[in-house]
Parts: structure tokens; C-alpha cells; sequence
């Protein structure tokens, strides 16, 4: 004959499991950046200077001495559009209307709407997500990246807004 179990302890169902935070509750945060996914190679959208910083020696005459060049660094643009949105929350970044096309001027776009050399660019640089964030920072400069968690993993810095251009008016 079988045997068949017996319990040696009671175990209370009354213990329910509890979320430490909302699954958007990142909305109520200020936003953060991270920048290990940036793209610092791409002409165009590298989130780097697009300019050498270079040092030329002021006492050659041919103009071609240089004394010492620099590392680029971040876009100092970018710098200080992003520094200008640390004080609001993602709630209000995401929900933000205006501009020439109706819903939100930041949004997730779906990586098959995105011009064929961002889509190229991004299977380049071995991203596979389904949609990037669009975070709109003023007329035409967009930063484009993955939101994990409050986190915007920025990858491009669009100057121009060509990456998912905007409707043509009617």
C-alpha cells in the first residue's frame, strides 16, 4: 500500500504577497540617464561632440602644429537639455502635448516605424527591442533610447529629428 503524506506543520494562507513598488511608479520620479548603450561612433546621432577638440600650437605658422588633442566629450547641447528635464518626473515628460502633431511630443516608437538606417544602425549595435523611447527635447533635438525602470538608456542623440521624422502637415 502507498504511503501517503502528513503534514507536520500548518501553513496559514493568510500571508498575501506585496509589491515593494508600482510597476510605473517610476511615473513620480525624476528621470535618471545612463549612457553604456550610447552610440559615440554613428556621424550623425553620436551623443559626442560632433567637433575635434584640438589644440594648435598659436607660434607654428604653417597653422598645422597641434599641441594636444582632447577625447571628445559628451554634446554639451545634450548636456544641458537633459540636465533641464532632471526636475520634473517621467509623468509629466511622457504626458507633455504640443508641437505640430497631435498626442504626446515623447513617446515609444515601434523600431520598424524608424528611418531604414536607424533600424540598420540599431541591428549594428545589437539592439533587439520591439520600440525605442522618443524623449522630445525641444524642436528638433530628440534623444532616442530603452526606459527600464525610470532609467532612459540613451543610445542616440537626434539633432535633427530625421531618426522618426514627424508627419508632413496637411
Amino acid at each position: 500500500m502507498p504511503k501517503t503524506p502528513v503534514a507536520t506543520e500548518s501553513v496559514e494562507a493568510s500571508k498575501k504577497p506585496r509589491v515593494a513598488e508600482k510597476p510605473d511608479g517610476y511615473f513620480d520620479k525624476n528621470p535618471a540617464w545612463r549612457f553604456s548603450l550610447a552610440d559615440v561612433e554613428h556621424p550623425k546621432w553620436s551623443v559626442l561632440d560632433s567637433h575635434e577638440d584640438i589644440v594648435y600650437d598659436p607660434n607654428d605658422s604653417s597653422g598645422t602644429a597641434i599641441l594636444h588633442t582632447f577625447s571628445k566629450s559628451i554634446d554639451g547641447a545634450l548636456m544641458e537639455l537633459l540636465k533641464a528635464r532632471e526636475s520634473t518626473t517621467w509623468g509629466v515628460l511622457l504626458t507633455q502635448t504640443g508641437g505640430r502633431t497631435k498626442g504626446t511630443n515623447s513617446h515609444h516608437i515601434l523600431m520598424k516605424n524608424l528611418i531604414r538606417d536607424a533600424q540598420k544602425r540599431a541591428a549594428e549595435l545589437d539592439i533587439v527591442e520591439d520600440q525605442l523611447l522618443s524623449l522630445r527635447l525641444d524642436g528638433t533635438h530628440r534623444v532616442f533610447g530603452i526606459l527600464e525602470e525610470g532609467v532612459l538608456n540613451i543610445i542616440w542623440f537626434d539633432r535633427d529629428h530625421e531618426i522618426c521624422p514627424s508627419p508632413p502637415r496637411n
